[in-house]
């Protein structure tokens, strides 16, 4: 039987054996290194193997995960091998629920994705055993793996491809005489009747179906290879009078590819890039002469370009020790040149120094006094004051290109010759990150924030979340293959040289930051509260405050920081007040005083509060126990009042009706339960679907509509909304979400406006879907966002969205500027075709 391979850190052992023994009860096979791997059998080699023969591969995710190589190496060979992966947050996750949800996604599996892994596993058994036809498959065997050699997402190794052929010439072999012998037979049988012409009748409703579905599949498949001409067509099909779902969702997608705000022309010049990595104002371009000029003095065009200094062009010999390429710090403190084997650094003052190395030089990146210089023969060398403190070998020829972090603390290199792109520490040169783009990169550039990496493929600029090695989207519609990338000192846009002389730039940043801290780690946010106050709850108790959110205001915005006893929190919540906050742990619930900063623990033996909310008539607050009960707590009392277990499997979330006090639970098993607020009885208003838990469920401030998101299975959630009727009855639709990752949509925070008319989910790969919950339409989908979802808010008149994210960011950016009707869409995709006529990106 097929084996699930989990991928961990050591330091996470005994939360991952827990997982394990949960997955070997439920009779799933497990492959973890420590059980399976002789001593003797080179560690990678056996990892690899494994993994080929594992149908599903399971990210134990930690910040131990993260920063493993070895961890890294692991999942670079299942997205290689195409395998399922399935993400687990070991730091957050109960292992019970853990192991449940990997049993669930195991049984979900295919008789394709096992086959899939047979074949790989015993193709790679077959080439090291020195590929013996004793190995081969032949009959039922044979037919069954073939089933696989052509399916899309299940791609096959070289041994896999020569094994199969190496079976068939065998079975062909053994089957010559019997095949000769029943093709003279069929040639003795009378031939059969001849073949009946195919009807040419298509029913009215097909037709009418056809008429909608060909010229939307018709938009998607033009939008891969050219987004002008997929916003006109859909444009267009509006204007013409087309409105069905399946039209407004073309004319969705293709409005979600950004294209350039701007693009200007050097008139007669050959452009080498910009003067530095950050853009304050109007970026300033060089030529291949040395010289400068501005690319936003005049329309459509950058301003005439004088005469520059020789020796801060980067392709052209300069003052500094004669160097063919020269590179500047971010901080603009270092200045680094290198020629043939030489490099040369000046910083400040001083006089340059100088080394040698043993191999020809080929590219250089400065920061602050650490200087990377790549080699002929696919080494970067790192040096600190012109001393060797590491090195490592990313190609078999030459490193093309070099970037440095604006905060000095990493590389980013790639080789000119394949689609990897290595991200080094400044510290010592070793690999922090690999990262896959679509072509041969041909620029690097790190985010103001160093949070993104802007990376130059083809026409199109790649932008790559640096914390998960997902790319967040590509930025397309520009012209000219991009030579040159820069950000906005802001974050707000990105800027790429491209061709000989055009200067391009995308919008990519379209709210602000109010928080930035990497060691943060938020677990959700409050409800607006009457003053508009939001509470942001952090996993160390920690709690920031952001004031006059709810004015529009994000200038005026500000946040506190305040502490609390806890060292580990799971979620948080605030009563209507904003007087109260409670915080859910591991066996207890903490009450505390906003105002006082008192603070009361309330023991919930055998519970990891999961979801919590306060009733609003009533000095109470409920709690949903992970796959068990859920709780009420009197807050006056500090103590738990009552009880009440959910049918199937249990809680997993839990969100409260403002008007009635009752209680939505969402079940471990995709049920959507309803209990009074005395917790005396449980009806069940939208049974189970899809056996997947309800990650999340939030409630309306009017009641009348609610969401319960699942993260469904493989790439696709669902989002449930319900429709409360005058008798309290719930009517669900279903809305079915699909990433744009490819990770698998692990849905982590909600929201809702106060009406209900717009709703919001976060995904833990940091993207967003804002959607219109009364007929599941698509309003907006978000991607700026850097690591993965934990809290968003809506504010008082919807129109700014709060995020809040595992990697300690707290944004505020609009909520859905596109949800309109779909002919002002429509009126939006005919001015982005218009603009990019005038800019000469488009000739259509």
């Amino acid at each position: 039987m097929s084996k699930v391979f989990l991928s961990y850190s050591r330091n996470d052992l005994s939360k991952v054996d827990a997982i394990a023994d949960v997955l070997d009860q439920a009779g799933v096979p497990v492959w973890i290194d420590r059980r399976d791997i002789p001593v003797s059998v080179p560690w990678f080699d056996e990892v690899r193997d494994s993994i080929m023969e594992a149908p599903l591969v399971v990210i134990c995710e930690s910040l131990d995960w993260y920063s493993s190589e070895a961890c890294r190496l692991e999942l670079l060979a299942a997205e290689e091998y195409g395998k399922h992966i399935e993400h687990v947050d070991v730091a957050d996750q109960d292992p019970v629920f853990a192991g449940k949800q990997i049993a669930r996604m195991y049984g979900e599996l295919s008789a394709a994705d096992h086959v899939h892994a047979e074949l790989l596993g015993r193709a790679g058994a077959w080439a090291r055993a020195g590929r013996s036809s004793r190995s081969l498959a032949l009959g039922k065997a044979l037919r069954r793996l073939c089933s696989v050699e052509n399916k899309t997402g299940l791609p096959l190794t070289p041994d896999a491809r020569d094994y199969l052929r190496a079976s068939r010439k065998r079975h062909r072999r053994r089957r010559t005489l019997a095949l000769f012998g029943a093709s003279v037979l069929a040639i003795l049988l009378p031939l059969g009747q001849s073949i009946l012409k195919a009807k040419d009748m298509i029913s009215e409703k097909t037709a009418a179906a056809a008429e909608v579905f060909l010229p939307t599949a018709s938009i998607g498949l033009q939008l891969k290879w050219d987004v002008y001409g997929a916003l006109e067509q859909a444009s267009q099909r509006v204007f013409q009078g087309h409105t069905e779902f399946l039209t407004r969702n073309a004319l969705m997608d293709a409005l979600d590819v950004p294209v350039p705000d701007s693009s200007l022309v050097a008139a007669g010049r050959q452009l080498v890039g910009f003067t530095t990595g950050e853009i304050a104002a109007d970026p300033v371009v060089m030529d291949t002469m040395g010289g400068t000029g501005s690319a936003a003095s005049k329309p459509h065009q950058v301003s005439e370009i004088s005469a520059g200094d020789k020796g801060e062009v980067l392709t052209a010999p300069g003052a500094l020790c004669d160097a063919e390429h020269v590179a500047v710090s971010p901080d603009s403190q270092s200045k680094v040149g290198i020629r043939n084997r030489r490099i040369c650094l000046s910083t400040g003052k001083h006089a340059p120094v100088t080394a040698t190395l043993s191999s020809p030089l080929t590219s250089v990146a400065a920061a602050g006094g650490t200087v990377a210089v790549g080699d002929a023969n696919g080494t970067v060398h790192v040096l600190n004051n012109l001393v060797e403190v590491g090195s490592t070998t990313i190609s078999a020829g030459p490193v093309d290109r070099l970037k440095p972090s604006h905060d000095n603390q990493f590389f980013a290199a790639a080789d000119g010759r394949t689609g990897l792109v290595h991200i080094l520490l400044a510290k010592d040169g070793s690999v922090y990150r690999k990262i896959s783009t679509a072509q041969v990169p041909s620029a690097l550039a790190f985010s103001p924030d160093n949070r993104v990496l802007a990376v130059g493929v083809g026409e199109s600029v790649e932008l790559v979340d640096l914390t998960t090695g997902v790319v967040k989207t590509t930025l397309r519609g520009g012209v000219g293959l991009v030579r040159d990338l820069a950000w906005s000192a802001d974050g707000a846009k990105v800027w790429a040289v491209a061709g000989d002389n055009r200067v391009t730039s995308w919008p990519w940043r379209s709210g602000r930051v109010l928080f930035d801290d990497a060691t943060a780690w938020f677990v959700g946010l409050s409800d607006v509260d009457p003053s508009g106050r939001v509470t942001a709850f952090r996993r160390d108790g920690t709690i920031e405050t952001i004031d006059a959110i709810d004015a529009i205001d994000p200038v005026n915005a500000s946040v506190t920081t305040t502490r609390t006893s806890q060292q580990e929190v799971y979620n948080g919540a605030t009563d209507s007040s904003g007087t109260n906050a409670a915080f859910g742990l591991a066996n207890a619930v903490m009450l505390r005083d906003l105002g006082t900063g008192s603070e009361r623990t309330v023991p919930v033996p055998n519970c990891l509060v999961s979801s919590l909310g306060f009733a609003r008539h009533t000095p109470t607050v409920y709690g949903a126990c992970v796959g068990g009960m859920v709780v009420a707590i009197d807050i006056r009392s500090a103590k738990v009042i009552k009880t009440i277990d959910i049918p199937r499997l249990g809680a997993q979330s839990l969100a409260v009706i403002p008007d009635t006090d009752r209680l939505l639970v969402g079940g471990y098993d995709g049920s959507v339960f309803e209990t009074d607020s005395q917790l005396t009885n449980v009806a069940t208003p939208h049974p189970s679907k899809n056996l997947s838990p309800v990650r999340t469920i939030v409630v309306s401030a009017d009641g009348r509509t609610a969401l319960a998101l699942t993260d469904g299975t493989g790439n696709v959630g669902y989002a449930f909304a319900g429709h409360r009727g005058v008798g309290g009855d719930w009517r669900w639709d279903t809305m079915i979400l699909s990433g744009a990752t490819g990770t698998g949509q692990e849905i982590r925070a909600a929201a809702l406006t106060k009406d209900g008319k717009l709703g919001a989910v976060g995904f833990a790969d940091g993207t967003i879907e804002v959607f219109l919950p009364e007929d599941m339409s698509p309003g907006w989908h978000w991607t700026e966002m850097s690591g993965s979802i934990r809290g968003l808010q809506f504010t008082g008149d919807n129109q700014m969205l709060l995020v809040a994210t595992r990697d300690g960011m707290i944004n505020v950016i609009p909520s859905c500027p596109n949800c309109h009707s779909i002919q002002a869409l429509a009126q939006t995709a005919d001015r982005r075709v218009s603009n990019a006529r005038t800019m000469g990106l488009f000739t259509g």
